[in-house]
């Protein structure tokens, strides 16, 4: 009994790996640019540290935050290939990696922003861009003095 339950878990996992495989080849391009974004949003993190005096560059911190970050979106974006395979839902591991992309590219904004003494008032954006209106001018605004 033992046996023939390893050996109908070997056989489903090979299979589920296979399957799973050959779901990521099909995003393997928006995968890159996905991981590529990532890294560029630790890079501005890093750049926003050192143009700082205020703040302490800790190339540890930023790097475990960066790989637990990655290995949730790379978690989220495999949830919507299975999804999207036993579904029929078309596009959805894109609009996924294109969810992730979106984020860590305002990310990118506010590190550089910050950066220079600005702060990205995401709360603001959404507003102008939901309005379709012209852009208002509290979507960024000079940061704080502490």
């Amino acid at each position: 009994m033992n046996n023939l339950y390893v050996c109908l878990c070997a056989a489903l996992t090979s299979r589920l790996s296979v399957f799973l495989e050959r779901s990521l080849q099909d995003i393997s391009a928006w995968l890159l640019v996905m991981f590529s974004v990532i890294l560029a949003d630790l890079m501005t993190g890093f750049y926003k540290v050192l143009k700082r005096d205020d703040m302490k560059l800790r190339v540890s911190k930023g790097l475990r935050d960066t790989m637990g970050k990655m290995a949730v979106y790379f978690s989220f974006v495999v949830a919507a290939v299975l999804v999207e395979k036993v579904s029929d839902i078309e596009e959805l591991a894109k609009m996924a990696c294109l969810c992730v992309i979106g984020g860590e590219g305002v990310s990118i904004v506010s590190n550089l922003l910050k950066a220079h003494g600005y702060e990205l008032d995401v709360k603001e954006l959404i507003k102008s861009l939901a309005r379709k209106a012209k852009v208002s001018e509290g979507i960024i605004k000079k940061e704080e003095e502490k």
